[in-house]
C-alpha cells in the first residue's frame, strides 16, 4: 500500500468528501486527475501547488502513482482518506489544511484604474486592448467570441441589464476544452463582480450572474458550470485571485498577470479578459 497526505484541499472540495462515499475518475493528465462526484461537483486531485475550491493538491512526486489511472476507476473515501484500491494508494485529508480564496473588496479610486489599465496594456492582447480603449469599443463581426465579449461591455458600459444576460448566456459553452473559452471569460468577469462592493447596480448583475449559473449546468461542461458557480460566490483558483489582490493593492501586476496567463491553452488569458471587463466596466466604478 503506498500512502501519502495532501497538501491543502479546497473548501468546496471538502464539503464533496464529507457526503460523499466514492468518486469516479473522468480523465487524467500530467496535471491531475478529475473526479465526478455523486452531487453537481467535479473535483480535481491536482500534482501541482496552485490552489482551488474544488482542488485537492498533492505533491508532484505523486504523479508517478496514477500514470495508468483511467476513466470509470472508483476512489473510496472512508474514515477522512481517499483510497483508489485498484492502484493500492490511500491518500490521507486527516489533517490537510483547507484553502479558501482570500478575495479583496475592490473599489478603485480613477488613478488606480489609470495604473490597472496601464499595466494589462503590457499583455498586448488585441481584444484586451479594445477593452481598455477609452472609447466605446468597436465590436468586431468575424470572432462571435469576441463579439458578444465586447457586447458585454456595451451593455454594463451603458447599465443594459435587460440584454446583459442573453449576451452572456451566448458565451456559455463558446469553445473547445474541459471549459470552453466563453465559459473561462464569464468565471473571471464573475469573480471580478464578486469582488466589488456592494451597490444597486452590483447585485443586479450579481442577480444576471445567478440565473446563467442555472442556465451553465445545461449548456456548457459540468467544471465550467462548477467554476462559474464558485467564481459568483468569491471562490476561485489562486491564480485569479492574486490578479485582484494585485489590483487592490496596486501592486505585483506583472507577476500576477504572467502566472494566470499560464493556466491552460487560453483559460488563463480569457479569465484575465473577464476580469477586466468586470473591473472596469461594473458600475462600482466609472467605466472606461
Amino acid at each position: 500500500m503506498i500512502s501519502n497526505t495532501a497538501l491543502s484541499i479546497g473548501e468546496v472540495a471538502k464539503s464533496v468528501l464529507a457526503v460523499s462515499q466514492n468518486l469516479t475518475v473522468i480523465n487524467g493528465s500530467s496535471r491531475g486527475i478529475f473526479l465526478k462526484s455523486p452531487t453537481r461537483w467535479i473535483l480535481f486531485l491536482s500534482f501541482e501547488s496552485i490552489p482551488g475550491p474544488l482542488t485537492i493538491n498533492l505533491s508532484s512526486e505523486t504523479a508517478s502513482y496514477f500514470e495508468d489511472v483511467q476513466g470509470g476507476d472508483i476512489l473510496l473515501i472512508s474514515k477522512q482518506q481517499l483510497r483508489f484500491p485498484e492502484k493500492n494508494v490511500t491518500i490521507s485529508i486527516a489533517k490537510t489544511p483547507v484553502w479558501r480564496a482570500n478575495l479583496p473588496v475592490i473599489s478603485l479610486i480613477p488613478k488606480q484604474r489609470e495604473e490597472f489599465a496601464t499595466n494589462l496594456k503590457m499583455v498586448k492582447d488585441p481584444l484586451l486592448d479594445k477593452i481598455l480603449s477609452p472609447i466605446a469599443p468597436e465590436i468586431p463581426m468575424k470572432s462571435p467570441l469576441d463579439q458578444g465579449i465586447l457586447m458585454i461591455c456595451s451593455a454594463l458600459r451603458e447599465r443594459r441589464y435587460s440584454i446583459l444576460h442573453e449576451f452572456a448566456e451566448d458565451l456559455l459553452g463558446l469553445g473547445k476544452g474541459l471549459t470552453p473559452e466563453g465559459d473561462d471569460f464569464l468565471i473571471g468577469l464573475s469573480l471580478s463582480i464578486a469582488s466589488q462592493p456592494t451597490s444597486r447596480d452590483i447585485e443586479y448583475v450579481k442577480s444576471i450572474i445567478k440565473n446563467l449559473i442555472q442556465s451553465a449546468y445545461s449548456k456548457t461542461t459540468r467544471i465550467s458550470a462548477n467554476l462559474l458557480e464558485c467564481a459568483a460566490n468569491g471562490q476561485a483558483d489562486e491564480r485569479l485571485c492574486r490578479v485582484l489582490q494585485a489590483v487592490n493593492e496596486n501592486n505585483g501586476y506583472a507577476q500576477a498577470i504572467q502566472e494566470l496567463l499560464l493556466w491552460g491553452n487560453s483559460s488563463g488569458r480569457m479569465a484575465l479578459i473577464g476580469i477586466t471587463t468586470g473591473i472596469l466596466y461594473a458600475c462600482s466604478s466609472k467605466a472606461p
